[in-house]
């Protein structure tokens, strides 16, 4: 039988066992309010792949590429200076790089799966995170990293679908990708900020947070 409990990947507090679905269990953090999938049950990077390889994320999908023109505007309303930027989770081939590129911005990108990895040398003026949050194995330690990669000042934009609620995860279209490993609120992404050196300046409540650290 699985445990009840497991120690968050966010904040490390003792979580409880919320449901479990499609053969997986879900737990929920009351320090944080991340609900997430234990690490015993994560996928493999094989398995993670594969999954993967059946996202229609490309140039030719017009719904997906006009989602993803609006981090352009937000670039430009939340960091107007920013020039250097870096695509956190953006895959093998990112279609919002080339858009941002396109815009004007210098562009770096980083992903673990794919062994594309950021310039350290220097920070980034921002870091933009499209839909990939919620993959995040071990979230403490990406939020960590994308900190440190930050100039103070610099801003982070991430779009990730927000939880309603533990008892809203059995159902939720969302928690059936077995490479969504992690579900945030706004009450997550205040934590974050707080934890991690941030000021939240904006939230959405359904799939947006803008994160400006620490001067």
């Amino acid at each position: 039988m699985d445990s009840e409990t497991a120690r968050c990947l966010l904040c490390e507090s003792n979580a409880a066992i919320t449901c479990r679905a499609q053969g997986r269990s879900f737990f929920h953090c009351l320090q944080c309010d991340l609900c997430f999938v234990p690490p015993e049950q994560h996928p493999t990077a094989a398995q993670a792949e594969a999954r993967y390889a059946h996202h229609r994320n490309t140039p030719d999908n017009a719904e997906y590429t006009t989602r993803l023109s609006r981090f352009i505007e937000w670039l430009r309303d939340a960091a107007p200076n920013a020039r250097r930027v870096l695509d956190h989770g953006c895959g093998r081939d990112s279609v919002l790089s080339r858009l941002l590129r396109d815009a004007g911005f210098e562009v770096d990108g980083h992903d673990p799966l794919f062994d594309l990895h950021a310039d350290r040398t220097r920070p980034y003026d921002a870091i933009v995170s499209c839909e990939a949050m919620e993959h995040f194995g071990a979230p403490r330690d990406e939020l960590t990293q994308m900190s440190n990669m930050l100039h103070p000042g610099g801003v982070l934009i991430a779009t990730t679908q927000f939880h309603r609620g533990p008892d809203s995860l059995v159902n939720w279209w969302y928690t059936r990708d077995i490479t969504h490993l992690c579900f945030y609120s706004a009450a997550t992404f205040s934590f974050i900020a707080d934890r991690f050196g941030f000021t939240l300046v904006a939230c959405d409540h359904r799939e947006l947070a803008i994160l400006k650290k620490h001067q």
